[in-house]
C-alpha cells in the first residue's frame, strides 16, 4: 500500500475482506516505507520504497498475521531505489522474477521465493539526447521474451515528445533488441488481448497538447500494437485516439478479449478556456469513458461511450486488472475518498470497496478468492497505522481458513501530484 501524508511520502499495507463491498482504513494496516511499491507473487507481498534498494517480502501466516519475513538488496546491481509502482515487476514463476528499473534500464532476475538475486544486465540504447526516457515492462502472459516500452520527456519542456521505443529482450541470452517509432510518444498503458497481440495507448497528458497548441505540432494520443511473436511495433497500425471519440484521449485498459476502454475529455462537462497546462485538463472532472469493441479493427464505428460510468479525473489510474474483473478507482478532484467500481461489464458497473481519506490505486490477489483481500492505498489524512513489522494488519474478518484468503494492493495520496507515476 503507497500513501503520501502532509510529512511525505509513506506507504502502507491493509487487508479487506471483499473488493466488491465494505470499506476500509489505515487502522490495521502496516507502514511500510517512504514511497513503497508493492507486487505479488505465489501469496507474498514485496514492497520497496525510494529511499534504498532494499525489498521486503511480507507473507500471510496462517493465523492470519501479514509479516516481514525475509529481505533482499539491488544495490550490487546499481539499483538505488524502487520507483514505479509495481507495474516495475514482472513475476514469472515461483522464483523467478524480474525488476525493470524506469530510468538507467538495469533488469535484475532474482528468486521471490529464495528472495536472492539470480543476475542483472543494464539495457542500453535505449536513450535519445535531450529527453529524459522512461522504462516501463509490459505485462504480458503469452510471450516468452520481455518486451519494455519506452516514452521520453524533453528536458526543453518537459512535455511528452513523439517518439516511443520498444525492447525485447531475449532472456535465455538477456540480449535485446531496440525498435524506434516517431508516430506516436508518451505511452503509458498496455493492453495484451486473448490472442496474444499486445496494445500500447499514450498517456492523457498528451489529449491535451494540440488543445493548449503545445507539444509537437499536430501531436496527438495514439495507439500502438506489437503482433505475437513480433519485436517491433506495426508498422501498418496506428490509432489515433481523438479520432475515436471526437474528444481528446488517452489511456487504454482491458474490456473483454479483444476489446478496450479509455477516457476523452468532453468540453460540454468543463470549460477548458482558461486551462494553461496540460494538468488542468487532467485534474478536471471532464473525462468520459468509452469502449472500442475490438481493438484490431479500432475506429469510430465500433467506439461507444460507456454511460453507465460517470466522469472522473484523468490522473487515476487507467484500470485495475484482477484476473477475471476489472475495477476503476473513482475519486473527487480533491482526492478525499475513493471507492472502487466493478467494470467488468462496464455497461452495468457497481460500486464496491471505498476508503475514506484514501485513494485505491491498484489491487493485486495473492490469495484464491475464497477469502480476504489485499489492497494498496495512497493516504490522504486520519489515522496513521503501526511501524513496519507490526503484526496488527489481521484484516479479520471471521474467516478461519486463511490458506485461501485473497489480498490486493491499495495506495492513498493526499496531492494530485503524486498520482502522476
Amino acid at each position: 500500500m503507497l500513501g503520501i501524508t502532509p510529512n511525505g511520502i509513506t506507504g502502507f499495507v491493509t487487508t479487506a475482506p471483499d473488493l466488491d463491498s465494505g470499506e476500509v482504513g489505515l487502522g490495521n494496516a502496516i507502514e511500510t516505507g517512504s514511497f513503497a511499491l508493492c507486487a505479488d507473487a505465489m501469496g507474498s507481498l514485496f514492497a520497496g520504497s525510494r529511499d534504498s534498494a532494499v525489498l521486503t517480502r511480507y507473507d500471510l501466516r496462517s493465523d492470519g498475521v501479514l509479516a516481514p519475513s525475509d529481505q533482499v538488496s539491488f544495490a550490487n546491481e546499481g539499483v538505488t531505489q524502487f520507483s514505479g509502482f509495481s507495474r516495475q515487476f514482472v513475476f514469472r514463476s515461483n522464483t523467478e522474477a524480474l525488476y525493470v528499473d524506469r530510468t538507467t534500464g538495469i533488469v535484475v532476475v532474482w528468486d521471490p521465493s529464495s528472495m536472492t538475486v539470480q543476475r542483472s544486465f543494464r539495457i542500453t540504447g535505449f536513450e535519445t539526447e535531450g529527453t529524459r526516457a522512461t522504462l516501463r515492462p509490459a505485462q504480458t502472459t503469452q510471450r516468452d521474451d520481455l518486451l519494455i516500452y519506452v516514452r521520453y520527456v524533453s528536458t526543453a519542456d518537459n512535455l511528452f515528445t513523439d517518439e516511443s521505443s520498444l525492447v525485447s529482450v531475449n532472456l535465455e541470452t538477456d540480449e535485446s533488441t531496440v525498435f524506434r517509432d516517431d508516430r506516436c510518444g508518451g505511452l503509458i498503458s498496455d493492453v495484451e488481448t486473448a490472442e496474444g497481440t499486445v496494445y500500447f495507448s499514450s498517456v492523457t497528458a498528451v489529449a491535451a497538447y494540440d488543445p493548449l497548441g503545445v507539444g509537437s505540432p499536430g501531436q496527438e494520443p495514439c495507439i500502438l500494437r506489437v503482433r505475437p511473436a513480433e519485436t517491433e511495433f506495426d508498422p501498418d497500425y496506428i490509432v489515433r485516439t481523438n479520432t475515436l471519440s471526437g474528444m481528446p484521449a488517452g489511456g487504454l485498459f482491458p474490456s473483454g478479449d479483444s476489446g478496450a476502454l479509455f477516457y476523452a475529455f468532453d468540453s460540454d462537462l468543463v470549460d477548458p478556456s482558461e486551462f494553461a497546462e496540460p494538468d488542468d485538463y487532467i485534474d478536471s472532472l471532464g473525462w468520459r469513458t468509452f469502449e472500442i469493441a475490438d481493438l484490431a479493427s479500432a475506429s469510430s464505428s465500433n467506439t461507444r461511450l460507456v454511460e453507465a460510468l460517470a466522469p472522473r479525473v484523468g490522473r487515476l489510474p487507467e484500470a485495475l486488472p484482477i484476473e477475471d474483473r476489472v475495477y476503476l478507482s473513482e475519486a473527487p478532484p480533491d482526492f478525499s475518498r475513493s471507492s472502487l467500481l466493478n467494470i467488468t461489464d462496464p455497461f452495468a458497473p457497481f460500486t464496491g470497496l471505498t476508503a475514506e481519506g484514501a485513494v485505491m490505486i491498484s489491487v493485486h490477489r495473492l490469495r484464491p478468492r475464497t477469502g480476504s483481500a489485499f489492497a494498496r492505498l495512497r493516504l490522504t489524512g486520519g489515522e496513521r497505522p503501526a511501524k513496519l513489522g507490526s503484526s496488527i494488519a489481521r484484516g479479520n474478518t471471521g474467516a478461519t481458513d486463511w490458506t485461501k484468503r485473497e489480498l490486493f494492493r491499495l495506495s492513498l495520496v493526499e496531492t494530485p501530484y503524486a498520482l502522476r507515476n
